[in-house]
């Protein structure tokens, strides 16, 4: 009993990816891991790696479970739960989607009921396919009895949980809590990077993430033909790889556009934040609730960048971008709108220099990691502290 006073209280985050994995969810929680890891003993489970491996991340301790398959972009894998007891976490910080883990934390939870677990709720499954529809039905019956079990989740804005079958029977257990990128993103200066992509005066539009169906990318595409008609001298950037990589690459050359698109592939951090640098224009062209949130929308705006975003019921791109204040909004699927928004901030440097400027202050003010951190270690805190009460009816 004195050893457990003495002793850091175990964080464990389970969770698909971590570094050098790339995307919002694995930035999220490396962040949080590497700021906690000098007050906690902080240790991390993955279910996406190729292989099973053990090692320490800069003072983390990573353990990652082989992955047999991915159905449904989702992680198969074999149950973990003695990799969850040779560790014996104080608190899980769960991190949400993972379907599978999903199943097998409930599972695990149901034998150790005084686990103290966290979730962040990053995001509910994107309806791609009737197939997608059927295991979200499923899956909706087995994360309510989950979530009775969690003592309190992270929602990284009010808007999600409004939209939300899942979320709104727990409303009482929710803390918003945004997530947060550093407010001081260095970038080199660009003249390299001008070169090695042939850039001159052209003004830049930029897309940062992942190549996957929920982000729109096509629609971005699709929209300059339009916006060349009425500004010539401009480049699109779009920085980032994934399963669409080559449809896109496809249609740029079916709409003869392909010169006026530098697709990058995977960078660096150091490329993409000269990118955010070298931009006029951020676009996130998301089409559905897959884009809970959008990290990269801060990275844009922490270099002082308007932002373009999307409507979509239920995101939280509409918390982040103010229309017309830090940037436009137009409806999803869209390319006639994103057409107009891009045209229209390229023609009229005032407007587009008001709303960087506009994005930045917002950034300072709600989007900083500091801010997430520091409510995150209130909410540790907390709970850790708290008697044990969750199994109790709600």
């Amino acid at each position: 009993f004195k050893f457990k006073l003495m002793r850091k209280a175990r964080v464990l985050h389970i969770t698909k990816g971590f570094p050098p994995d790339r995307g919002g969810i694995e930035s999220y929680t490396y962040e949080l891991a590497n700021a906690f890891k000098r007050k906690y003993d902080v240790h991390v489970l993955t279910t996406h790696s190729k292989l099973s491996s053990s090692d320490e991340i800069g003072g983390i301790n990573v353990v990652r479970v082989k992955k047999i398959f991915d159905f449904l972009h989702a992680p198969i894998n074999l149950p973990f739960f003695n990799k969850i007891d040779q560790i014996n976490p104080d608190i899980i910080h769960f991190h949400i989607p993972n379907p599978l883990s999903e199943l097998y934390l409930l599972i695990y939870l149901l034998f150790k009921k005084n686990q103290k677990v966290i979730a962040t709720y990053h995001a509910g499954i994107p309806d791609y396919t009737p197939l997608h529809k059927f295991f979200s039905f499923l899956r909706h019956f087995y994360m309510h009895f989950l979530m009775k079990t969690f003592d309190a989740v992270i929602v990284t804005s009010s808007d999600y949980i409004s939209e939300s079958k899942t979320l709104e029977n727990f409303k009482g257990r929710l803390k918003v809590i945004p997530m947060g990128v550093d407010a001081n993103m260095k970038a080199l200066p660009a003249s390299k990077l001008k070169k090695q992509y042939k850039i001159k005066s052209e003004k830049i539009v930029l897309f940062v993430g992942r190549l996957f169906p929920y982000k729109g990318v096509e629609y971005l595409i699709s929209s300059i033909p339009q916006v060349i008609k009425h500004y010539q001298n401009v480049r699109f950037v779009i920085v980032g790889g994934g399963e669409k990589e080559s449809e896109l690459k496809n249609l740029a050359k079916e709409l003869k556009i392909d010169d006026k698109i530098i697709f990058t592939g995977k960078v660096d951090d150091q490329t993409r934040n000269m990118f955010y640098k070298l931009c006029d224009i951020f676009v996130l062209p998301s089409i559905n609730r897959g884009e809970a949130f959008g990290i990269s929308l801060l990275e844009a705006m922490s270099f002082g960048k308007p932002i373009i975003t999307t409507r979509i019921k239920g995101s939280g791109m509409d918390s982040i971008n103010l229309n017309r204040i830090t940037g436009l909004s137009v409806e999803p699927r869209n390319s006639i709108q994103l057409a107009n928004a891009i045209s229209s901030l390229l023609r009229d440097d005032k407007t587009k220099e008001r709303m960087g400027k506009n994005s930045k202050k917002s950034f300072l003010k709600f989007f900083t990691k500091n801010i997430m951190i520091s409510a995150t270690e209130k909410l540790y805190h907390e709970v850790l502290n708290r008697r044990d009460l969750k199994w109790k009816k709600y």
